[in-house]
């Protein structure tokens, strides 16, 4: 502000001193001032401040003050009048020094931003020809939430990723740590241990309980999801049907195999399991590598299915045979063998 009362006080009084001749008498001098100090009070005046002429000229550098706190070129008002802020009900100022429209300032209402728990509202400056949108600055997610587009007119919290946690504040998102899962919104990770003792994931990233699985190379399945290409052995009931690929399972003698299964510890803990392959193998040896059904395969292979868990054992070789027998009768030899053949039982309970 100063400066502009310095140009005043120059161009008005100043100057006109400077401009005396060599030849002029005091008296002219003296004429000269007055006649001065009438220009200066009329200027004055013409820009709305009242200035008696009694005021002495001491007087006149606190009216010029007033000039330029009163008669700003662009104000908060003209700055509102320029229209097309968005979004609009905020507050318009003007700064120094006022004399362009890009002097101009405008701050949009607060904004509440789902997710976020703390929001500034950044205050944009008129283009000359138009405002910029309104920006905001999100200082704080809440926990589930990481901040996205931040100091822009966009900017947002994003709900965590499932996969992911969020911390909340400044974090962004962090990819769920290996043997625990993150649902969508998730703030920290949960370990698998909350789902069982042990239970690991594949990699990092789960996205549910389901990916936690026993530390078992053999993995997880229900017996629904085994069946048919793998026969259960339940004790009275034989999976979830007495067909093992479109065949009769032979499945005699089964009350005396709930009562030597449960002695040898075998039933109830377990279900007994049994599959037809192509891969060959040794007779009480687990397969290298795991064998897979085929309806064409007359290898029988045995298991074990911890009823906990759903965890399965290794697959155990058996015996080999034509197609039509081992669909008909690996079951009930994988069910006895577990009863009578120590050596094939502890095969069978040695993966778990």
């Amino acid at each position: 502000m100063k400066k502009h009362y310095t140009a005043f006080v120059f161009a008005v009084v100043i100057f006109p001193f400077s401009a005396y001749s060599a030849d002029m008498t005091i008296a002219d001098r003296l004429a000269d001032i007055l006649f001065s100090k009438e220009v200066i009070r009329q200027a004055i005046e013409s820009h709305g401040v009242s200035v008696p002429t009694s005021t002495p000229l001491s007087q006149y550098g606190s009216k010029i003050e007033q000039i330029s706190c009163d008669t700003r070129l662009f104000t908060a008002a003209i700055c509102a009048a320029l229209g097309g802020v968005n979004p609009a009900g905020g507050t318009y100022t003007a700064v120094d020094p006022w004399d362009d429209s890009t002097t101009c300032r405008y701050t949009a209402p607060n904004k509440t931003i789902t997710g976020c728990d703390s929001v500034i509202t950044n205050t944009v400056s008129y283009t000359g020809s138009a405002w910029p949108a309104s920006t905001y600055t999100i200082t704080t997610a809440n926990p589930g939430y990481y901040i996205q587009n931040n100091s822009a007119n966009n900017a947002t919290c994003t709900v965590c990723p499932a996969g992911s946690y969020c911390t909340g504040g400044t974090a962004s998102a962090t990819i769920c740590p290996k043997d625990s899962y993150c649902t969508g919104g998730a703030n920290t990770p949960v370990s698998c241990e909350t789902v069982g003792a042990g239970f690991i994931t594949d990699s990092t990233g789960a996205t549910q309980a389901s990916d936690c699985k026993s530390h078992n190379p053999y993995g997880n399945s229900t017996i629904a999801a085994d069946y048919p290409s793998i026969y259960t052995w339940n004790g009275q009931q034989h999976g979830l049907s007495s067909q093992y690929n479109g065949l009769t399972v032979n499945n005699f003698g089964s009350t005396n195999y709930d009562t030597s299964l449960t002695n040898n510890n075998v039933y109830p803990t377990y279900w007994v399991q049994s599959m037809c392959s192509t891969q060959s193998g040794s007779f009480a040896v687990i397969g290298s590598p795991q064998p897979t059904y085929s309806s064409s395969g007359g290898m029988c292979w045995c298991r074990l299915k911890r009823r906990t868990d759903s965890q399965n054992g290794a697959w155990v070789f058996r015996y080999s045979h034509s197609a039509s027998d081992c669909a008909s009768d690996c079951a009930y030899y994988c069910a006895r063998y577990a009863i009578i053949n120590s050596d094939f039982r502890s095969a069978l309970l040695s993966s778990f």
